[in-house]
């Protein structure tokens, strides 16, 4: 941080100073994660999905679920920082629906 400035963007500009590109900012509600694709896993029970990224995104929320009819039964299984993962520990030989949202500095997404 820059002496003086208390880390507000507009004072360390002016005294002359660029921001880093770095710098998060709110970029509202995130939006639907599109592209999903999920694969077997390598292993029994386990499962590889992949997503396009989600500029904005802190992390996703990526659940499974049994019955996708029924959605209490949805549950949340990881949180990962980039845009693909593996679940491990589901039920061998059982059919499983996958969904994933992005969550962001304004909320989770759809």
């Amino acid at each position: 941080m820059i002496s003086g400035t208390g880390g507000d963007p507009a004072a360390i500009m002016a005294i002359g100073y660029d921001l880093a590109s770095d710098v998060k900012v709110a970029v509202g509600a995130m939006p639907h994660v599109t592209t999903l694709v999920v694969t077997a896993g390598d292993n029994d029970g386990e499962l590889n999905p992949s997503w396009d990224p989600v500029t904005g995104a802190d992390n996703f929320e990526v659940q499974v679920n049994t019955d996708p009819t029924k959605p209490a039964q949805w549950l949340t299984k990881l949180s990962s920082s980039q845009s693909h993962c593996t679940i491990h520990g589901l039920p061998s030989g059982v059919r499983h629906w996958v969904r994933v949202r992005a969550n962001g500095p304004m909320g989770p997404g759809p």
